[in-house]
Parts: structure tokens; sequence; C-alpha cells
């Protein structure tokens, strides 16, 4: 079998593959020094291929607005999540896309989510000088979740009480949907 350099340009790769892809035997084992076809590859790279998933449900609410002064935690649990894909299952789940949105006159408002080792991370957050300042912010995060974790902890910090200090949505989910 040829051997390719690591400095290989994009067609030299895609010329590599493609010889591959065009060898006569259609399948692979392990140990196999085989060639593999275009249908198997296509299979293989699929199992580890992640998809994005609407979520459409989950231990509470999936959109989160926190109006008054103080910290609010909103715990959902990994088992509770739901939606309509096909290919969907809990424990396919590796990640949560989460949007926020934070606005304040004075003082910070703060969205955060628990990671897997329990620490708490900024997802969002927007702060005023004074009262004749007003600010807003909006971001999208990935939040990774381990195989077996249990729950996701997603934090409202607010110091100032807005209409719309904090909001947190849990848009969706990234599954492998082979596992």
């Amino acid at each position: 079998m040829a051997e390719f350099p690591l400095t290989n340009t994009a067609q030299q790769v895609d010329d590599a593959i493609h010889a591959v892809v065009d060898a006569p035997n259609n399948t692979i084992t392990s140990g196999s020094t085989e060639l593999v076809t275009s249908g198997t590859v296509h299979s293989h790279v699929s199992l580890i291929r992640p998809k994005f998933v609407t979520l459409t449900g989950g231990t509470t609410d999936l959109n989160k607005i926190t109006t008054t002064v103080g910290d609010q935690d909103y715990t959902y649990n990994i088992a509770d999540f739901t939606s309509s894909d096909s290919d969907f299952g809990t424990s396919k789940i590796v990640a949560l896309i989460i949007n926020t949105f934070t606005s304040s006159s004075q003082s910070a408002n703060i969205v955060q989510a628990s990671l897997p080792n329990g620490v708490f991370t900024s997802l969002g957050r927007t702060s005023a000088d004074s009262t004749g300042d007003f600010t807003q912010d909006s971001s999208t995060s990935n939040i990774p979740i381990n195989s077996g974790q249990s729950s996701i902890t997603i934090r409202h910090k607010v110091a100032d009480a807005q209409t719309l200090a904090a909001q947190s949505i849990i848009q969706g989910a990234i599954i492998h949907p082979h596992l």
C-alpha cells in the first residue's frame, strides 16, 4: 500500500481516498489489510459523524428568564431531554447548544453552565458602569456532556433587575447517532 506524507495537498489526499475507495473489496475486518469501497468508507465515516438535534423538552422548560436580583439555578437531568428526531437517545448526547441573552443598566448579569467536572463556566455576561448606561449581550455556546453524566445546571446570576436580565435557551443537542 502506498504511503502518503503528512504534507499532502488536499487534491493528493482526495486522490488517495479515491484509490482506496475504487478498490474491488467491499468489506473491512479487524486487522484487515485489504482495501474498502466507497460504500463501506461512507458507512464507517457516518458512524462517527455527530448530528445536531432540536430538543423538545426537558426536566424543566428549555427557555428560562430571570428578572430579579439573585442567583437562580436550573438543573436539567440528561435523561429527561426529549426530541422528535428518530436518531435521538439521551445516552447519545455529547454536547448541548445553549443560547444566552443578558441586559443591564448597572452591575453585572451573568449566565453560567456547569461543566462535566462541576465547575461553572460563563456563557454570557453584560455589565453597565452606571444607571445612565444600558448594555445587552447574546451568545451561543456548546457545553460538553460526558458519558454517564446525569445532569447539567444553568445558573443566572443577576445583580441588576431587568425585564430580561438573564435568559438561557437550550437550542438543541449534538449527538452521536450510532452510540
